[in-house]
């Protein structure tokens, strides 16, 4: 092996690339689950990302694939060699970001539909408007146990710049 050229570590690069990916997207689920909003716009942004992660991974593979023949001699067969679990750890890396995905949805609807106390009126959807609710002690029954009648709770959207 007379020179380390671009195109022989390119494969690599690809792999690597990915898993920084996969990285960074698994942590913006984890933002995304401390983040305030409704769960059609948390389910939209856990789509999108999983959306720009395969297609980062199908680029990765295709790179692997395409760059490995033009690599040097031995660098082709290393890469030919371990080209099956590349595709395993493009595939392991994909379904283990789909899983934190699906728990960050699933755990935002379970902290909705069963959150009470302080903390339920930081959780819930900005158009609630029932935060004043539980302060006041008035709550639906759908928000736990020991709820009251719904007398003065709000349905309808606040304005976009609140009046101070």
């Amino acid at each position: 092996m007379k020179d380390l050229l671009i195109i022989d570590m390119l494969p690599t690069y690809g792999l690597v690339c990915y898993l920084l990916v996969s990285v960074c997207v698994t942590l913006a689920f984890r933002g995304l689950a401390h983040a305030c909003g409704n769960r059609r716009r948390l389910r939209f942004a856990v789509i999108a990302l999983l959306i720009g992660s395969l297609s980062v991974a199908l680029l990765a593979g295709c790179v692997y694939t395409i760059a490995m023949p033009y690599a040097q001699p031995d660098m082709v067969d290393f890469y030919r060699t371990y080209r099956p679990a590349a595709f395993v750890f493009l595939t392991g890396l994909f379904c283990v970001q789909s899983v934190f995905g699906a728990a960050i949805v699933q755990t935002s609807r379970n902290r909705h539909n069963t959150g009470n106390g302080s903390d339920h009126a930081h959780q819930c959807e900005p158009f609630c408007r029932h935060d004043d609710a539980h302060r006041s002690g008035r709550t639906t029954a759908a928000h736990g146990e020991g709820a009251k009648a719904n007398v003065g709770v709000s349905l309808r959207r606040p304005p976009l710049y609140p009046e101070r």
